[in-house]
């Protein structure tokens, strides 16, 4: 099962949190079945309950945790993707930085480090993140979306000269597509008050991209 599966399974499941009946769930030791309850937990902010699937579905794992962190961080990024509120930001932050303790050897995907980048930045938690957003470049360099991710994050660090750099990236990347024109015209301004050593990011502007 793929992670953007878990996650449309940790949403239909996600009811029966709210109605505080965890128990009505399947209770199948299978690691899949873990992953997928820890996620449900995750979104519906049970942080403590999330990790406990998780670190059983660990210890399930014949494999070792090679066989779950990718999975997981998958899970965790598309689950920021749909609801990047800040107290699941949080959440899902510190269940990330725990997985990935399980193995060493993991190298996250472009996809999900941007996800924690983006999402995170815009949950408040600029600086905890602001490594992903460096990694996140270094794996996919090319990709104007996550320039973009890391533009928004140095602003927040106050890095103005980086961030209107990585904008001006994402504007020429995106030359030339109409599905861009809105954000291209937005980052244009952005790199102008940048330069003009004003902060364009008001409560108002986070709050648009938060449902961009």
């Amino acid at each position: 099962m793929g992670a953007a599966t878990k996650f449309r399974e940790a949403t239909r499941l996600d009811g029966t949190f709210k109605q505080a009946n965890p128990d009505s769930l399947a209770r199948a030791q299978s690691v899949d079945t873990r992953i997928t309850r820890g996620l449900a937990l995750l979104r519906g902010k049970r942080m403590t309950s999330a990790m406990a699937e998780f670190r059983k579905a660990q210890t399930l794992d014949s494999q070792g945790a090679s066989d779950i962190v990718p999975e997981l961080a998958a899970g965790i990024g598309e689950l920021l993707r749909y609801r990047g509120d800040s107290d699941v930001v949080d959440s899902a932050l510190a269940a990330y930085r725990e997985a990935v303790r399980w193995d060493t050897s993991f190298v996250p995907t472009a996809q999900t480090l941007n996800s924690l980048c983006w999402w995170g930045t815009l949950g408040g938690r600029a600086r905890d993140v602001a490594g992903e957003c460096e990694a996140a470049v270094k794996t996919s360099p090319d990709d104007g979306n996550i320039r973009d991710s890391r533009g928004l994050n140095r602003a927040l660090n106050g890095n103005r000269i980086g961030a209107a750099t990585d904008f001006q990236f994402f504007v020429t990347w995106s030359a030339g597509d109409s599905d861009y024109n809105r954000q291209r015209t937005e980052r244009i301004a952005w790199i102008r008050d940048l330069k003009a050593r004003r902060n364009p990011f008001t409560p108002r502007v986070l709050a648009q991209l938060r449902v961009e």
